[in-house]
């Protein structure tokens, strides 16, 4: 059995169970009967893939149908390549859509790549199977929407042999230097783009993306504990907002991700190497120290290298007896070429909130480590500990280009500025140094952008 939410399946004895009809279980799938603007739709659910996915034909076909006063969210994607699941060769994906519909009366939406020559209509995969809840019971080939307390059975598999195996699928991310671009916004999440996809022995087979583990999210009593100090918020809209928080708990991390959409490269006016002796590290500080490495190492912030430059490293206690490893890149940054690109002047950013009421502003785990180095660039981080030589693999604090570097993948992510998004609600996001604020002028409107950035 595949299940996507622990439970206890006799506590499931009561739900609503679909009868089913005669088909043999050998020759049964796990299928969903959808309505996407009160059209039926057959989505297959598939465990094995990560992401969820539409075909082209059936994508075109529902926004030719777009009931009047409706539209949907659709944005582009880069550097996605899906192949073997597809009539032909290799294909790269550029559109991903947010797909709403309805399952027994019971409302829903999902984020799905636009897949030339899918060869199923609808792939609802991991990612949505783990957002509702959903358990496929392979014993009694039952799919369980816990969420809805609703069992249904596998339907009957098609006899033609492509539909057979129209879940089995390979999507590759291939992490590239992205030039900094206003189309590029992304309505899926950060995480679902940055996480490395490990390779398969079978290539018909797409590698699911691990759960993240309980003790890399923030604990949600933390959560609503700062929600619960913010004012002039009612009871309902407290409650709305906890909700929201709760239904992307995934995303708030302790551990940093990695942005895949956009790696740092810079010049340098002159490459001679140079070497500056390491500052000492007082003994009673050393555990610490050399626990910072380990984790930093197991996070791939830095490696191991032979790189013939060496920075100093300031390390700087914290209130908890840890500490935080800093480069000292005065030497460094007096050889790396300045980027030009700033946030906008204070004044021109406070004057875009006329009217504004809302706001929510977005702090990132360790912004600058979820910001890719390219390689050709790494050896100018290196530093010596201990008489081990390292080099970081993402942007280090204290970098003359660090803050640009950041805000330039934000905006591969989230297309800042985003005044060509506006009737998707994304005209009023702002970034700013290192930080992204939302505003609104009413609740209801605010609670929509929130959820369009955190789409999972």
């Amino acid at each position: 059995m595949s299940c996507h939410e622990v439970s206890n399946l006799n506590e499931l004895t009561t739900s609503t169970q679909i009868v089913a009809d005669g088909v043999s279980p050998k020759c049964k799938r796990p299928e969903l009967s959808i309505l996407i603007y009160n059209k039926p739709f057959n989505a297959l659910l598939d465990s094995g893939a990560s992401v969820s996915a539409i075909s082209e034909e059936i994508f075109a076909s529902i926004k030719r149908n777009i009931p009047e006063g409706q539209q949907l969210s659709i944005l582009p994607v880069t550097g996605v390549t899906v192949s073997t699941a597809v009539k032909g060769r290799s294909r790269k994906i550029t559109t991903q859509v947010l797909i709403p519909f309805s399952i027994f009366g019971h409302t829903t939406d999902c984020i799905c790549l636009v897949v030339p020559h899918l060869a199923t209509s609808i792939i609802l995969g991991d990612d949505w199977l783990t957002q509702n809840k959903v358990c496929l019971d392979y014993s009694e080939r039952i799919v369980r929407l816990t969420s809805w307390n609703i069992n249904i059975p596998f339907s009957k598999t098609p006899d033609d042999a492509i539909n057979h195996m129209s879940a089995l699928f390979t999507l590759s991310i291939s992490p590239q230097d992205c030039a900094r671009s206003i189309t590029e916004h992304c309505i899926a999440s950060v995480e679902m783009i940055s996480q490395q996809l490990q390779s398969s022995t079978d290539n018909n087979m797409i590698t699911s993306l691990q759960v993240t583990p309980e003790n890399d999210l923030e604990p949600f009593d933390h959560i609503t504990e700062h929600l619960s100090t913010v004012q002039n918020l009612s009871s309902n809209q407290l409650e709305q907002v906890v909700g929201l928080f709760h239904e992307y708990h995934h995303i708030f991390r302790t551990r940093p991700g990695l942005n895949l959409l956009f790696t740092c490269r810079f010049n340098v006016s002159a490459d001679i190497p140079f070497k500056i002796r390491p500052y000492p590290v007082p003994f009673a500080r050393r555990p610490a120290v050399e626990k910072e490495l380990a984790r930093m190492l197991e996070w791939r912030v830095i490696e191991r290298c032979t790189s013939p430059y060496s920075n100093p490293i300031i390390c700087v206690g914290k209130a908890d007896g840890s500490v935080r490893i800093c480069l000292d890149a005065r030497r460094v940054n007096k050889i790396i070429l300045p980027m030009r690109d700033s946030s906008p002047p204070l004044d021109e950013l406070l004057a875009r909130f006329g009217g504004k009421a809302i706001f929510s502003s977005i702090d990132f785990t360790a912004g600058y480590w979820q910001v890719a180095l390219h390689r050709d660039v790494r050896k100018y981080t290196a530093f010596v500990y201990d008489g081990r030589t390292y080099q970081f693999r993402v942007v280090p604090f204290g970098l003359n280009i660090s803050n640009t570097a950041f805000q330039q993948a934000l905006e591969s992510v989230l297309s800042n500025p985003v005044d060509h998004y506006n009737e998707d609600g994304l005209g009023d996001l702002h970034i700013y140094v290192d930080d992204v604020l939302v505003s609104s002028t009413t609740f209801e409107d605010h609670i929509r952008r929130l959820r369009l950035q955190g789409c999972p």
